[in-house]
């Protein structure tokens, strides 16, 4: 029976507002960000949405050309925080099937820092952003470095 009462009470409190650790980090991606990654140039927006919510857009540009774009959302879906995102080419036909999306679950979030299993986001002051993302390859796990300063 006391085992009952302090679940409830731990419900309780999680749903009474109390601070989720991940969002504060998460927050400060808010704004749009430009810089190199992937052979080429990338920039990324991102805009706050309901509690705590983030949502942003990515977009690789190579000799002058939309690569590819991605649809980005942080949240708890139920399992705990995780970024879910979806590709699309530049003519917007999607990577993945209709309902299915490639998932980063967050492992640890810092003030300066998101580690998600496969990618690590480093704030670097307020308008520099480091993104190292590892990738399967033919050549096996390698690590892709993003480097981001703010725009706006």
């Amino acid at each position: 029976m006391i085992a009952a009462y302090a679940l409830t009470a731990a419900l309780l409190a999680s749903s009474a507002g109390e601070e989720i650790p991940w969002r504060e980090p998460a927050q400060r991606l808010l704004g749009c960000w430009e810089g190199e990654g992937l052979g080429g140039e990338v920039a990324e927006c991102w805009m706050p949405g309901p509690d705590g919510r983030v949502t942003g857009m990515f977009q690789l540009v190579t000799n002058g050309e939309q690569n590819f774009s991605e649809i980005l959302i942080i949240d708890d879906f139920g399992e705990g925080p995780e970024m879910r995102l979806k590709h699309f080419h530049g003519d917007l036909k999607g990577w993945e099937e209709k309902d299915e999306f490639v998932t980063f679950k967050l492992k640890e979030a810092r003030e300066d820092t998101l580690i998600f299993g496969g990618l690590t986001i480093t704030f670097e002051g307020d308008d520099r952003l480091l993104m190292d993302l590892k990738m399967k390859t033919s050549a096996g796990v390698q690590t892709m470095n993003f480097t981001y300063d703010r725009t706006r």
